[in-house]
């Protein structure tokens, strides 16, 4: 049984290496619920470890390297206790565990010393174990236990039963002030529930098939294939939605943030003049690596007031605000007859982006339409 390794199997790797590589990025990230961040973190690596442990049994690396089979499955009993913190938490910015944490536990544990004996065999009867249960054409499973089974029946049902209780407590969170911006607040619980009911629907579908495959129902290449693409949609989908919209883990306004500031509204307003003319004679948002203390420091107040300012008067945060200068900019420059004669990276330099990437994204994002497209939109109209 040599292994081999199709172009899906490439796709699947990918998928599993960029969730790897997420993962540590939410894992090292210092900003916003640094909890609800590394949750979400976990919650990528079990995906990815999982995805990968499959295309190596699907390619017959199981193997080249026996060692790493079956490493995942307790994992998936991690899952949905992972998934309901991270909604918890996010959607509250409380951050800290509460103290039934480890009671969600207890599953993962069984499963993970019910396996040991298996992890702790060597080579040789591992695989041989591998070979039986995975690629001889009979199966042998009459040495499995009923808590063999139990384990294998119950993981996407247990995830199912989680992902539900946190779609469940977000409908009871979105009618409660835990989160004082009401923009981010309304893209956190949007992002929420999507992922809930896009998990939900995974799930059930994945229970409903095991169930069918255990009860004599005939292997189905496609569905299990549909299936595990999906799990590489998702962890795309995350990297995705958290580049373009960064809000949803950003640390602008968990909570009450400001109740306690000396800034009182009139002042703010005052600032937020000066803050407005300054930014239309100076144009600083053009400067690729302007910060927030750089700009208070023009203004001559701290950074926390001028973020207050920011978030409270304009329901925006630092990098939106500047950014959508940024696009306001590149939107006079790119309806200008002249800018045929610049690149997009040109002008996205120009107006203090740092690569056409983010340029892109964010206009995209900001006017509903490519900078290309526009420039040509504008110009046509002239």
């Amino acid at each position: 049984m040599e292994p081999t390794l199709g172009l899906w199997d490439l796709i699947h790797l990918l998928g599993s290496a960029q969730g790897i590589f997420l993962s540590i990025i939410f894992f090292s990230h210092k900003r916003g619920n640094i909890l609800a961040n590394r949750f979400l973190g976990l919650l990528l690596l079990i995906f990815s470890v999982r995805l990968m442990e499959i295309v190596a049994y699907w390619t017959k690396y199981l193997l080249v390297f026996p060692h790493f089979a079956m490493v995942a499955f307790p994992l998936m009993y991690l899952f949905g206790v992972v998934f309901y913190y991270y909604s918890k938490h996010l959607s509250t910015g409380a951050n800290k565990l509460d103290k039934y944490f480890m009671l969600h536990l207890i599953p993962f544990a069984i499963v993970l010393l019910n396996y040991m004996p298996f992890y702790l065999l060597n080579t040789e009867s591992k695989l041989e174990k591998i070979i039986n249960l995975f690629y001889s054409t009979t199966g042998d499973f009459s040495q499995m236990s009923v808590l063999d089974w139990a384990s294998i029946m119950f993981q996407f049902p247990h995830a199912l039963i989680y992902v539900s209780l946190a779609f469940f407590q977000l409908k009871k969170l979105s009618t409660k002030k835990t989160i004082s911006n009401q923009k981010i607040k309304t893209v956190r619980l949007k992002w929420l529930k999507r992922l809930s009911i896009g998990f939900a629907c995974f799930f059930g579908a994945w229970t409903l098939y095991n169930l069918s495959f255990f009860l004599g129902g005939p292997y189905n290449k496609i569905i299990d294939l549909s299936l595990i693409s999906s799990v590489t949609v998702f962890i795309y989908a995350i990297g995705y939605t958290a580049f373009q919209k960064p809000e949803i883990h950003s640390s602008e306004s968990n909570g009450v943030k400001y109740e306690k500031s000396t800034l009182s509204s009139e002042k703010a307003g005052q600032y937020l003049s000066i803050l407005n003319e300054i930014m239309e004679k100076e144009k600083l948002y053009k400067n690729n690596n302007l910060k927030l203390s750089d700009l208070a420091q023009k203004l001559d107040i701290s950074s926390h007031h001028l973020s207050q300012i920011i978030n409270e008067k304009l329901n925006r945060n630092f990098f939106d605000y500047i950014n959508e200068l940024r696009i306001e900019e590149a939107k006079k420059v790119l309806s200008n007859p002249a800018s045929k004669q610049y690149t997009l990276l040109s002008i996205a330099h120009e107006v203090g982006f740092n690569n056409k990437t983010s340029f892109n994204s964010f206009f995209k994002k900001h006017t509903g339409t490519t900078p290309s497209e526009f420039r040509s939109n504008a110009l046509n109209e002239s």
